[in-house]
């Protein structure tokens, strides 16, 4: 059985949007009903239109990187592999990038993995790396988390391929560096 660690554009993108939906309903269904509140029609209105803007929120890695991040799996041995099932080596990991956009408590954190032999699976790809984001989680929204560098630590990466990249001005502005090809 496969656990996803990272990012899925569809998944979490129809996650964010069923919960949006899920608490902007109910969060007017209280006001009415429990609350005895009455609200105007603009309001109602909103409601509706705000599980939609919540699309954005699901798609923040792809609008901020201006890519689709990759997604990896841990197996049930404890290895990583990717959605065709190849496996990842840990000692074929060059040197894991962590990367910050933005500012603040919920800024977003990205992931590049750099190879010493590149994968099989990144063969046909223009980038040779692998870039990955948190999954995404509606609890977490205005969090950052760091539970990919846990993962990778956990499963035996050494702290030293491990390197915290400076924040940049242009990087506080939301904007992200070049990959490497």
């Amino acid at each position: 059985m496969l656990k996803r660690i990272s990012y899925n554009w569809k998944l979490d993108l129809i996650y964010t949007f069923i919960w949006s939906y899920i608490g902007i309903n109910l969060f007017f269904f209280i006001l009415q009903n429990v609350l005895n509140f009455k609200t105007s029609r603009l309001l109602e209105i909103n409601g509706l239109i705000i599980p939609f803007l919540s699309l954005a929120f699901g798609l923040r890695p792809i609008i901020s990187l201006f890519t689709i991040p990759d997604t990896l799996y841990l197996n049930n041995k404890g290895k990583l592999s990717f959605k065709d099932h190849s496996t990842i080596s840990i000692e074929n990991i060059k040197e894991f990038r962590i990367f910050n956009i933005g500012f603040g408590s919920g800024n977003l954190i990205y992931y590049e993995i750099i190879f010493n032999k590149t994968p099989t699976f990144l063969v046909n790809k223009k980038r040779q790396s692998l870039i990955l984001t948190e999954p995404y989680n509606i609890r977490h929204i205005f969090q950052s988390r760091k539970d990919i560098e846990n993962t990778f630590r956990e499963i035996g990466l050494p702290p030293y391929k491990i390197k915290n990249k400076r924040q940049k001005t242009i990087h506080f502005l939301g904007f992200r560096d070049k990959f490497e090809q």
